[in-house]
């Protein structure tokens, strides 16, 4: 993993604040929406939002940390306090460096200690079968391996920074492994990222629903 983090820039960056667009008030109290075309904002990001002015000074003292996200399409509905009253409200977003999950990953495993199924993955002993299932279509080839691999025996670690189609394999292998009489237990560090998979994965199956 250290080959890696010094391939994507190096240790020694610091997350940063960036500015996503401009937030209007709807109609509900303490909810704002903002546009997000042409933004990198990914499920990932959704937990680290706030709403402030549109300067970057005094965000994280003087902002409003989101409690909640919806997102239709490229607009982006959140929640803030109901006391919260900007006169300028912008969302922001902390972006965090390239090896920002790299580093968490090896630094998680490192800090695990005595772990066999820890040490296993990191020495790359451990795996499985995958399916023989075909490449779902419009599955690039890394894709193509995971969706697979979810679909397999055994254990399997699957990787990728934000924005590389995880939710898309998520949604998609959850809704094989459902129809063939599977039970999937989703786990996530965050509520968001699992309502998203959730989310994503409901609409999967309403389309594939016969009518």
């Amino acid at each position: 993993m250290g080959e890696l983090v010094a391939i994507m820039g190096g240790t020694g960056k610091r997350p940063r604040w960036q500015r996503v667009g401009r937030a209007v008030r709807t109609g509900e109290v303490g909810w704002y929406a903002v546009d997000v075309r042409g933004s990198d904002i990914g499920p990932d990001q959704l937990d680290s939002l706030r709403l402030a002015g549109p300067e970057p000074d005094g965000i994280e003292a003087k902002g409003f940390s989101v409690s909640e996200t919806v997102q239709n399409g490229s607009l982006l509905s959140m929640k803030v306090a109901e006391f919260a009253d900007l006169t300028d409200p912008y969302l922001w977003m902390l972006k965090q460096p390239p090896t920002f999950l790299v580093e968490a990953l090896r630094d998680g495993i490192a800090g695990l200690g005595e772990a066999p199924l820890a040490s296993a993955l990191a020495a790359g002993s451990i795996g499985g079968t995958s399916s023989p299932d075909p490449d779902p279509p419009g599955f690039h080839p890394a894709q193509g391996d995971a969706y697979r691999a979810c679909l397999g025996q055994g254990v399997h670690l699957v990787w990728g920074p934000p924005g590389t189609g995880k939710t898309t394999v998520l949604k998609r292998a959850i809704c094989d492994l459902i129809a063939r009489g599977e039970r999937v237990l989703l786990v996530s560090a965050t509520n968001i990222a699992v309502d998203n998979a959730l989310l994503a994965g409901r609409r999967e199956g309403e389309q594939a629903r016969p009518r």
